[in-house]
């Protein structure tokens, strides 16, 4: 019954993370074909490096902010994935009878199996958080050059 449970719980959560994924595509899919619109030069310019991204930075905040909350779920589930996983489990004899046999194999395939995905899972929020560490030191830098142009720009003016 607890393995139904256990079952039962996995599959909530991969499909509460598999709307989110959607959600945040969808998102991202309206946002793109919204024509932007900016009300001087000036905040056309520092918005266009991050309209070469195809991402505004409330779309980087918004994935930033799931990412975070994606991870923290993850971190609150392993633990019930850490009685999946158990030590002991290596050690217990294995059940004479064969359908006792075969019953316990299927556990252990499914714990197996459960396992993976959440690995598949955590590395790519990884690899997400990744990309969003890069975009955002690339905005950075890139505004950081803005300013260091319009600092110039003022003081050649002056």
């Amino acid at each position: 019954m607890s393995s139904e449970n256990s079952n039962k719980n996995l599959w909530i959560i991969i499909g509460v993370i598999c709307i989110v994924v959607l959600a945040i595509a969808a998102y991202v899919g309206l946002q793109d074909n919204q024509p932007a619109k900016s009300a001087t030069a000036d905040k056309a310019s520092s918005a266009r490096p991050l309209e070469e991204h195809g991402l505004s930075e409330e779309q980087l905040t918004d994935i930033a902010k799931q990412s975070t909350e994606q991870t923290e779920q993850m971190q609150e589930n392993s633990e019930e994935f850490a009685a999946l996983v158990d030590d002991s489990l290596v050690e217990q004899p294995i059940a004479e009878d064969q359908a006792l046999q075969k019953d316990e194999i299927a556990q252990l395939e499914e714990v197996q199996k459960q396992l993976g995905e959440q690995k598949v899972l955590l590395e790519q929020q990884h690899q997400d958080a990744d990309k969003l560490l890069e975009l955002k030191e690339q905005q950075l830098a890139e505004l950081e050059a803005q300013l260091q142009n319009s600092e110039n720009t003022q003081t050649s003016v002056q």
